[in-house]
């Protein structure tokens, strides 16, 4: 197989072109490659062309991921985020027999303790329910290999965000990845207590380097000057009976604000790609809705009074630009300790619908005593998070000296 000497960024989706545009042109042309995913997008599609009019814009080199394969070729550097799969590796034969007694295990004593309740009981005493999925069990028998394992000799896991996971960086990211960036010290230590392998503190690349400061054009011409600008910008939440409930929950209240504030409305990609009826029906109203998936979201949120956020990455984004966060709770059944963004709520001026009245969100809102406390929240949540730069290593320095030091062998 050939090795292809370069620095390779894997483009899974059109909205990564944010996390990575700032550094890209800091990388040296002759080591500089884009990988576009033509594992999920075929070439005449709109997600594929978008990223490739990015390179040929800024004048990038790039290459499909098939055709990487197709040669039977890797690029020495591959740096992505880990979040997709499009292949699977058979599991080694002690490990399939492993899980042939647990998904036996799961579908008659696990099942049995399901119904008579006392994973309950087992969950008190020992903290494991002892129903190993019970009645939602699965054999699995292969498992899941990100693209950048398929496309990269020597792989390094780029940070989509804070809102990581209670095993993060992951069983399949700890397995297929070499080297690990981070945001903080917060997910670093995740990192540093999950895995052995060598992490790096690199903030948030997106948002570090801002020229320009001016909203685009398409929203600048829906906002009335005399109003101060609000961005609402919600998640795609976890669990399937939630879905959606962050925006249909907080719709009315939220609309109500657009009487004395410019409401940005910037919803999850997913919900765009999924939901296109209840995309339509916000439309109608005053929001001031943002579909564009490539946007500039360091623009945003400097352009804005007030972050409403919910769960995921928007959360600590906000923060480490500087921005006064309020968040919108969803019940859940997931614990706390489940997810970082889960564990904010301590944290943060957070609101629960049923304790919000039509217009009492403007009241909060308006409330100097109350949007006292939502800042004071916010300054102390970022001091906490992102303490100081100390730590923090210049991307370009870090990935020059991996590549010089894998360029060795």
């Amino acid at each position: 197989m050939e090795t292809i000497k370069k620095i390779g960024f894997f483009l899974a989706e059109p909205r990564q072109i944010d996390y990575y545009k700032n550094i890209l042109k800091n990388i040296p042309k002759n080591l500089r490659l884009i990988i576009i995913n033509d594992f999920e997008y075929s070439k005449d599609t709109k997600d594929y062309k978008k990223i490739e009019q990015f390179c040929i814009e800024n004048n990038y080199e790039f290459i499909s991921s098939k055709t990487l394969v197709k040669n039977n070729q890797k690029i020495l550097i591959v740096i992505g985020t880990g979040n997709k799969s499009y292949h699977n590796e058979k599991l080694p034969f002690v490990k399939i027999i492993i899980n042939y007694f647990k998904f036996i295990f799961a579908k008659t004593f696990g099942v049995a303790i399901q119904k008579t309740k006392l994973n309950f009981f087992f969950f008190k005493i020992i903290k494991k329910n002892l129903t190993f999925g019970g009645t939602k069990a699965k054999l699995v028998l292969t498992e899941e290999v990100p693209p950048e394992a398929i496309l990269g000799h020597k792989k390094i896991l780029f940070p989509r965000g804070m809102d990581i996971y209670y095993n993060h960086p992951g069983p399949m990211r700890k397995k297929y990845f070499d080297y690990f960036f981070s945001i903080s010290k917060f997910d670093d230590d995740y990192i540093k207590k999950n895995t052995t392998k060598k992490s790096y503190i690199i903030g948030y690349p997106r948002y570090d380097k801002l020229t320009k400061k001016i909203l685009d054009e398409d929203l600048l011409v829906q906002l009335d000057k005399t109003k101060k600008n609000i961005l609402w910008i919600t998640s795609d939440l976890i669990e399937n009976e939630n879905k959606n409930k962050n925006i249909t929950l907080w719709l009315e209240s939220v609309t109500q604000l657009t009487k004395n504030y410019n409401v940005i409305f910037r919803p999850h990609p997913n919900t765009v790609k999924i939901n296109k009826n209840l995309i339509e029906k916000i439309q109608e109203t005053n929001l001031i809705v943002d579909l564009t998936a490539d946007r500039d979201l360091k623009i945003l949120y400097d352009n804005s009074y007030l972050v409403i956020a919910d769960y995921g990455g928007p959360i600590f984004s906000a923060l480490y630009c500087k921005k006064n966060v309020l968040l919108f709770n969803v019940q859940s059944n997931l614990k706390k300790s489940f997810k970082f963004d889960l564990k904010m709520r301590d944290h943060l001026y957070n609101l629960d619908i049923e304790k919000v009245g039509k217009n009492q969100l403007n009241n909060i809102l308006d409330n100097l005593e109350n949007f006292s406390k939502i800042k004071t929240k916010s300054l102390i949540s970022r001091k906490k998070i992102f303490p100081n730069n100390d730590l923090k290593l210049e991307f370009n320095e870090i990935i020059n000296n991996i590549f010089k030091y894998e360029n060795k062998y």
